[in-house]
């Protein structure tokens, strides 16, 4: 191609006239072309538009979606080679029936939404890939159909010259579930302005988490006041690292989880995300720690929970919790090793283990034990119901007071109860010391925020955070909190988050206090029912 500078070659003539006062023949340059020059100029102005337009067309808008069959043996902790003499009868999932379909929403001139295929075909020894151009973002949604009408699905959002990688995880066991996810990154963000970011560096954990599962959700009520959680990403570890993008357009409450598939690994971060603010999780010490510490550096995030977090006081509180827990999750290890073995395993140096923490680390010691939310882990909810049984048996008026006629025999029941009680007193392990301190901290922190920061999201969030969970003495502060927040929010932000979460907390209260006055050897207090047609009747 001719350079266009080339083309500015702008004739210049030499012209030939007469001085009438001298006689004299002289010579003058003079350019002759004006047209000419302009003709030249727009045609160099023309190339220069039709090179940028043909560079537009050259830009990255090339997609590619790769997909692969992942057979794993979870006994033997090892993949297996799809292409080996494995028979398609040992697999959970047979490959010869798998077809992957990845499909998007559109409106037709009609304005009516209709669902249009984007690609689809099947998995050929274990791998799948499909490519082609776009030239707008669109929201896909990857479907991968096992037949008998069952299938996996997964949405995505989908870029002009993006790739994404997902798996189909068939694990020859009975756990973990066979299961469609996202291999590295979840990008589910479409506005830069309204995108945050929460990633993850597991990569030197012990732990073998080549198809851990990172989780994200977010915290919200529905009208009934009820919490739910909205999942906002979900995607496979890769090389012990995530990314997961998504758009908000306010400060939310976000739980991220990761869980280790081969491994028992299970741990936990609460976060507070936002629009433009990047957060990192990562593991703190034990390989067996339960809590992620969660980092910004910036914004809402840092206030609410870098702010006692990040305390050295907290950080040496957490290290002691982790140690005293590795400890323990190793005996309770040991403890089931020798159950199916015969052997009764290794006794704990630190402390001796009740029936009670037995039956409280049943399943596993990561679902007994949390530092992040003690309103919703094993081993808290553990400790509520033996004080709440406890107070039953053991109260004042569980002995003292006369049974009514026809309830002697609750009596009875209570004071066996208590004499049990008294003669197999709980014992804790070291650790449980250092939980409570951590939540001690966290706690005190929180309930400072709710209680006395001048901007009143922060205090709401500092609520939404647990700042008076089912474990505090003082549930009854947050009504006051609420209350106050009705008068400094806006009213969407009141009917949203302010009044279902009052409203919720106060019918547990109410619970609670109708559950105190239920006291063995008396008659229950007077209640209304409805019928299955709606009547009233005590």
């Amino acid at each position: 191609m001719r350079s266009p500078t080339k083309e500015l070659n702008i004739s210049i003539k030499s012209v030939g006239y007469v001085n009438r006062s001298t006689g004299r023949t002289m010579v003058a340059r003079t350019n002759l072309g004006h047209f000419e020059q302009m003709k030249h100029w727009a045609c160099f102005t023309g190339l220069i538009l039709v090179f940028l337009a043909s560079s537009s067309l050259c830009l990255p808008n090339t997609y590619t979606i790769s997909g692969e069959l992942i057979v794993i043996d979870r006994d033997e902790s090892d993949v297996v080679d799809i292409a080996a003499t494995l028979s398609e009868s040992e697999y959970r999932l047979d490959p010869s029936t798998i077809s992957v379909s990845v499909t998007h929403e559109t409106t037709n001139e009609q304005g009516q939404t209709e669902t249009v295929e984007l690609a689809s075909g099947k998995f050929a020894n274990g791998k799948i890939e499909f490519s082609g151009d776009i030239y707008e973002t669109i929201d896909i949604e990857i479907s991968v159909n096992l037949g008998a009408d069952d299938q996996f699905t997964e949405k995505a959002v989908l870029s002009p010259g993006q790739d994404i990688r997902f798996a189909v995880l068939d694990f020859l066991s009975s756990y973990p579930f066979d299961r469609l996810i996202i291999v590295g990154s979840s990008l589910l963000s479409r506005d830069p302005t309204r995108k945050f970011s929460i990633s993850g560096d597991f990569s030197d954990m012990d732990f073998d988490l080549s198809y851990g599962v990172a989780m994200a959700s977010i915290l919200q009520y529905d009208k009934e006041g009820e919490i739910k959680h909205l999942r906002i990403g979900k995607v496979m570890l890769e090389g012990g690292k995530f990314l997961i993008e998504a758009d908000l357009d306010e400060p939310a409450i976000v739980t991220v989880v990761v869980d280790g598939s081969l491994a028992y690994y299970y741990a936990v971060a609460r976060l507070v995300a936002e629009p433009a603010v990047e957060v990192s999780v990562f593991p703190r010490g034990s390989a067996h720690a339960d809590e992620l510490i969660a980092i910004s550096g910036s914004g809402t995030h840092a206030r609410l929970i870098e702010s006692w977090q990040q305390s050295e006081e907290y950080l040496t509180t957490l290290d002691l919790y982790n140690d005293a827990y590795d400890r323990y999750s190793k005996q309770w290890e040991a403890q089931q090793t020798g159950a199916e073995t015969g052997d009764g395993g290794e006794q704990a140096n630190d402390t001796t283990v009740s029936q009670d923490e037995e039956e409280a680390s049943e399943s596993s010691p990561e679902q007994s034990s949390s530092g992040t939310d003690t309103s919703t882990t094993g081993i808290e909810n553990k400790e509520e119901t033996t004080e709440e049984e406890e107070s039953v048996a053991t109260g004042p008026n569980a002995l003292t007071t006369p049974p009514s006629d026809g309830c002697e025999h609750a009596a009875l029941v209570a004071e066996k109860q208590s004499t049990a009680s008294t003669s197999n007193p709980v014992v804790r392990p070291e650790f449980w010391t250092h939980l409570l301190r951590k939540n001690e901290i966290r706690t005190d922190a929180l309930q400072d925020i709710a209680k006395h920061s001048e901007n009143p999201l922060d205090s709401l969030l500092a609520l939404e955070l647990d700042a008076f969970g089912s474990g505090t003495e003082n549930r009854h502060d947050a009504l006051a909190v609420y209350d106050r927040l009705k008068t400094l929010l806006d009213e969407d932000t009141v009917a949203r988050r302010v009044t279902p979460a009052r409203n919720y907390l106060a019918m547990r209260l109410k619970s609670e206090e109708n559950n105190k006055r239920l006291v063995p050897g008396q008659k229950a207090p007077e209640f209304m029912l409805a019928t299955l047609d709606g009547a009233e009747v005590a």
